[in-house]
Order: structure tokens, then C-alpha cells, then sequence
């Protein structure tokens, strides 16, 4: 083999071994800045869950100690009467009407009356005993319970309904319960731009999309 031969050979070796280890190094370069991109997605998607998860612990927090609170009034026969419990509704809802709250209530199990947050009147035909944040929070003792989304009697907005019942010696006198805007949810995932392009699906339990 000439000498020319041989340096033709050796360029195309080198050549070939050069575009091996390009490849090889574009394949980690791109193997390492897919799996950075992941990681800041998933940081900020998760980042993102534990603010939501700290906003509802805090509304459960205030509907449980709410519910213990009335439950230690009710001892007292004149703090069981409409306008009284009216009165502290209307305490409770303006203390929280920056969390997102929209109105607290209070529906007794004995004759079904209902005092709310807002003083509004609603229909004879209302009964908060046949309403799911009532039947839910009264099945699930000692557990605030959260609902689906629905919409309201009174107003038709949308919302979703923070609830735990109260009981007097064991036996169930009513169901605290607290309505939170679904826009305070939906504005929030709808914000939500994972890298400048992903975006958030807000899902219920039964993976149903509320669009609102």
C-alpha cells in the first residue's frame, strides 16, 4: 500500500471515528437536556400542587374548627335559634371572604332551618337536608368532606362546597358548610404554563373536566 494509500485510509478512519463520537455526544447532550426539561416540569407542576393543597387545607381547617365551634354553642339553647346562628354566618363568611369564600352556612337537622352568610332568603321548598354537601358531610362523621362542582341554588355560579357535620352528644344536629368559587381553582390551572407551553387540565374525581 502506497504511502498516499495509507494516509487516505487513516483521514477516513479518523473521519469516521470523529462523526461516532458526535453522534455519540449529541445523543447525551440530548438524553441529558430532555431529562433537565422534565425535571423543571414536573418542579414546577408539583410546586404548583402543594400551593393548591396548602389553599384547601386551609379552607378545611377553617370548616372543621368552624363545625367544632358551633357544636360548642349548641349547648347553649339560645345560640340554636335561626338568628343567632344567622349572626355568627355572617361573622365566619366576612372573616373569610379573601380566601375565595363565597358563604357559610349552617342547615339543622331538626326542622331543616337554614341560616346563611349572606342573609339570603331561599325558597320554602329548600331543604339543605336533601342537598349533597349536607347528605355527604352527615355520612362521613368527624371528616370534612369536600363536593363535587355544581351549581349554586341561589346565585347559579359555579362552585364546590367544603362541609362536616356537627353533632351534640352524638347525635347529629346540622352540617357546617362553606361554598369556594370554582373560579378561585380554575383561574389558578388555568394560569399555569408548564415551560411556556404546557398548559393544566383541572380534573374531578371522576376525571371529568369542569369547564365553567
Amino acid at each position: 500500500m502506497s504511502i498516499k494509500s495509507k494516509f487516505l485510509s487513516m483521514f477516513l478512519f479518523v473521519t469516521v471515528v470523529v462523526a461516532v463520537m458526535t453522534g455519540i455526544t449529541y445523543r447525551r447532550s440530548s438524553v441529558i437536556l430532555t431529562d433537565q426539561v422534565m425535571a423543571v416540569g414536573v418542579e414546577t407542576v408539583s410546586t404548583s400542587s402543594r400551593a393548591l393543597e396548602e389553599y384547601m387545607a386551609k379552607i378545611m381547617a377553617m370548616v372543621d374548627n368552624s363545625a367544632l365551634t358551633i357544636g360548642s354553642l349548641w349547648y347553649d339553647p339560645v345560640n340554636r335559634g335561626q338568628i343567632p346562628m344567622e349572626d355568627l354566618m355572617v361573622e365566619i363568611t366576612e372573616l373569610n371572604k379573601k380566601r375565595g369564600i363565597l358563604s357559610v352556612y349552617f342547615g339543622a337537622e331538626g326542622d331543616g332551618a337554614f341560616s346563611e352568610g349572606l342573609r339570603v332568603r331561599l325558597g320554602s321548598d329548600y331543604d339543605p337536608r336533601k342537598r349533597s354537601w349536607y347528605t355527604d358531610a352527615a355520612a362521613n362523621p368527624g371528616k370534612v368532606v369536600v363536593t363535587e362542582p355544581y351549581l349554586s341554588a341561589d346565585s347559579g355560579k359555579p362552585l364546590f362546597s367544603v362541609a362536616k357535620a356537627v353533632f351534640d352528644q352524638g347525635k347529629l344536629v346540622g352540617v357546617f358548610g362553606a361554598d369556594v368559587a370554582m373560579g378561585v381553582i380554575t383561574d389558578f390551572a388555568g394560569g399555569l404554563r408548564v415551560l411556556g407551553e404546557g398548559y393544566a387540565l383541572l380534573l374531578t374525581c371522576q376525571a371529568e373536566f369542569p369547564i365553567f
